[in-house]
């Protein structure tokens, strides 16, 4: 009897039970966040680019794209499916002026893309550079969040051949 009265007395004196856990909802199948890929080629078909279809090299996809005489490519990069949460675009050319310290002139001066150079195979190849721009998406405001990112990228990529070809050394 004076166990169970122990008993009941610590059973009392304990506190309540926790309330039962409110079980969360089940989550909601992940979606991806970014923008389509035929949003995008749709978005810069519309600003007046010659949009080429989308093309795969191993895991990479992407398009090339026409402005005018400029040739570039949008790489996709981090898809699911067909949304992608981030894109690079890429420009390069092959020119005897191409310099290393013209290259090292653009990173030195030029905020957004970077420029790489890479030296002809033969001596007599000329040498290339080549400029990438990366460009975070979000899921929140549609194919607009790229026209301030396509508009430096269309104006840089015009400047960037006269800035890393080197001028002809003087007589």
């Amino acid at each position: 009897m004076i166990v169970a009265t122990a008993a009941a007395l610590m059973l009392l004196a304990s506190p309540a039970p926790p309330a039962p856990l409110i079980q969360a909802p089940a989550p909601a199948q992940a979606t991806a966040v970014g923008l389509s890929i035929p949003a995008m080629a749709s978005f810069l078909a519309a600003q007046g680019l010659t949009v080429g279809p989308v093309e795969q090299d191993g895991d990479r996809r992407f398009i090339a794209v026409a402005d005018g005489p400029v040739r570039w490519v949008l790489f996709f990069q981090s898809c699911e499916g067909d949304v992608c949460s981030d894109l690079q675009f890429s420009f390069g050319f092959s020119n005897a002026g191409v310099t290393m310290d013209g290259v090292n002139r653009w990173n030195r001066e030029r905020r957004f893309l970077k420029a790489f150079f890479e030296p002809g195979a033969t001596p007599q190849a000329p040498a290339a550079a080549a400029t990438q721009f990366d460009v975070l998406i979000n899921g929140v405001q549609g194919v607009e969040q790229l026209a301030d990112p396509l508009a430096v990228w269309r104006s840089s990529i015009l400047e960037f051949p006269a800035v890393v070809i080197s001028p002809a050394p003087a007589a």
